[in-house]
């Protein structure tokens, strides 16, 4: 008898939240838990201090989830076989980046769109059998597969079981939108347009297809999606309601550096506006929230000097309170977690229209949306203005409040997957 149970196939440990990631993860996690007799989670990782404690926390939470990780293979074997890897793989990688540049210097391009966008490759050795011996061990009849790096995996799934795909961030519009900024040529759009077709290949080879947002569903069923999708919004903790902070003339920007569209943003920001809020207020600062590499904050305070780099932060509300949060995000799809964190926590925020995309805020009325740097530091002086503050963060609070409880989200997604798997 197949069992009543179901295994997601995760990047990462999805605790502590270190990332919008992490945190999607978790709700969503939390959200089918009930559905199942047992939960497995496959994970790649490399041994770390702290994992089993990591892991042991999340199993108090939830005594019915089996967590399997899968040690990187080359992080196995002895100290000497470990350097050996280590050191090929050093020289991959090199390689890897001069065979970009040339690509980049012959065809005036960015690097990674000439590079292969999926491929297995890149997946730890034997990674894949580890997937099909657990669900066969296990008789798992449902498998969620989240993120499209690992769009992939679905080539290795059995035929029999249940193939679900929760995509966060629809990969060929972001190419779209790199093609916005850094121009239009006929080598970039055939890369970004086989690109796309590969994606909605891959995502038609599953049962069924989960979007973070309305937006991105209908953008699927236009390029050629015809699996079955579903909308579910992404959620947030709730909060009480309250009073939005005074103004501490602090700008924050949450989230981790190694998501590139983050690292765009703010160097869009610091490139564009920051010089200009200074010329109006030179008190400002600027609260970098989020694992960043440590080259990446020496350059950035090298020549920003009121740029503070806090790393992960344990409590959120306190370091975001009496701040304005920007988030000047040009590239990507899917939602911002951290907008909805803010709004959820009345701290008022600065955005774009990609940043926004998928929300129902609304210019002026619970938020600032521009794309112009004028309008953006115009935007986040306003918000200096206690009354603008207060007034914007109730209207925010309201909106998330009533669209993105964690009980309409685990509504909503208790009936899609009833409705996917019976």
């Amino acid at each position: 008898m197949t069992s009543n149970s179901i295994l997601l196939i995760e990047p990462f440990l999805p605790f502590p939240s270190k990332s919008g990631g992490h945190v999607a993860i978790y709700h969503g996690l939390k959200a089918i838990y009930d559905r199942f007799e047992k939960v497995y989670i496959v994970f790649p990782t490399k041994p770390y201090q702290g994992l089993q404690e990591e892991m042991d926390t999340l199993n108090a939470t939830f005594p019915n989830l089996v967590l399997l990780p899968f040690l990187d293979d080359r992080y196995k074997g002895t100290p000497v076989e470990r350097c050996k890897k280590e050191i090929k793989r050093f020289f991959a990688e090199k390689c890897k980046k001069q065979t970009a540049r040339f690509f980049e210097s012959i065809t005036n391009s960015r690097p990674h769109l000439a590079t292969e966008l999926y491929s297995i490759k890149d997946y730890p050795n034997d990674f894949q059998q580890f997937i099909c011996d657990t669900i066969t061990d296990h008789d798992i009849p449902v498998v969620q597969i989240e993120f499209y790096w690992q769009l992939p995996l679905v080539a290795c799934l059995p035929a029999h079981v249940t193939k679900i795909f929760v995509h966060h961030e629809l990969w060929f519009v972001r190419q779209q939108l790199n093609l916005d900024i850094w121009g239009h040529n006929a080598y970039r759009e055939s890369g970004v347009k086989i690109s796309q077709w590969i994606e909605m290949a891959m995502l038609n080879q599953y049962d069924a297809v989960i979007t973070l947002s309305e937006v991105d569903r209908e953008k699927l069923i236009q390029s050629g999606v015809n699996v079955p999708i579903y909308a579910s919004m992404a959620v947030v903790e709730d909060e009480p309601q309250r009073s939005p902070q005074p103004s501490t003339t602090t700008i924050s920007f949450l989230g981790p550096y190694h998501h590139y569209p983050n690292w765009d943003g703010v160097m869009w920001f610091l490139e564009n506006c920051w010089e200009k809020l200074l010329r109006q207020n030179p008190n400002f600062r600027f609260k970098i929230i989020g694992n960043w590499k440590k080259s990446k904050i020496k350059q950035i305070t090298r020549r920003y000097p009121q740029v503070v780099f806090t790393g992960v932060v344990d409590n959120l509300d306190e370091a975001l309170a009496g701040t304005t949060m920007i988030v000047p995000i040009r590239l990507g799809s899917g939602i911002r977690m951290k907008i909805l964190e803010a709004a959820q926590l009345c701290v008022p925020f600065v955005t774009t229209t990609v940043g926004v995309e998928g929300l129902p805020f609304t210019n002026g009325d619970d938020c600032f949306i521009t794309d112009h740097p004028d309008t953006f530091v115009e935007s986040i002086l306003q918000l200096e203005n206690q009354a603008v503050r207060q007034r914007l963060t109730e209207a925010a609070k309201k909106k998330v409040d009533a669209g993105f409880s964690f009980r309409t989200f685990k509504n909503n997604r208790m009936e899609i997957i009833n409705r996917i798997i019976g």
